[in-house]
């Protein structure tokens, strides 16, 4: 299905607000956690050196491999370290990294160069967002919805518009709140301006 460009800005910045959220969550984690344990910056800090350290091993070539496993084993050294320092905060070893909405793509939208399934259903919803804010339909919600159109006066039987419509408006409340795929059908029937009576 083709969607519009506003569609696809919408989605993509909807996608980037809830990733940039989830990476803020995880810094201000790791700010709290080098406030309590000025160790555990320490530590990150010298396992973001790795890379380079490596790098520059492979580059002078001599006895690179012996000096990858010494960088490897100190490595494991230090996560194990700051694992203990989480556990002693009484916090999980993820603690620290993004906990992005959808895990198989990172809020990205895209997995190896496809479009994730969590960007699909953000489309869709997009989709039809645009479409109800162009129809009729936008006005009409529970929310939206007044009673105050309805008289209160009782007629014959003693029951009065604004109640019968009351009744009405909890029944539908409630069907949408607990709609299923087994749900049964719900008919509302009546004239115009005459009010409707609901057959469950």
């Amino acid at each position: 299905m083709g969607y519009s460009r506003e569609v696809y800005q919408a989605a993509a910045a909807a996608l980037a607000e809830q990733k940039a959220r989830a990476e803020q969550t995880a810094e201000t984690h790791r700010t709290e956690l080098h406030s309590a344990f000025p160790r555990a910056e320490q530590i990150e800090r010298e396992l973001a050196t790795t890379a380079i350290t490596a790098a520059r091993a492979v580059l002078h070539g001599a006895d690179a491999k012996a000096h990858l496993n010494r960088l490897k084993e100190h490595n494991q050294a230090l996560q194990r370290e700051l694992d203990g320092l989480l556990q002693e905060a009484g916090l999980p070893k993820d603690y620290l990294e993004p906990r992005y909405a959808c895990p198989r793509c990172s809020d990205t939208g895209y997995v190896d160069g496809r479009m994730c399934d969590c960007l699909k259903k953000r489309l869709r919803a997009e989709a039809y967002r645009s479409l109800n804010t162009l129809t009729p339909l936008s006005l009409s919600t529970f929310e939206t919805f007044s009673l105050d159109d309805y008289s209160e006066q009782a007629d014959a039987s003693g029951r009065s518009e604004r109640g019968a419509m009351a009744r009405v408006l909890d029944i539908c409340m409630t069907y949408a709140q607990n709609f299923s795929l087994r749900s049964s059908n719900l008919i509302l029937m009546g004239g115009t301006g005459l009010g409707k009576h609901i057959f469950p």
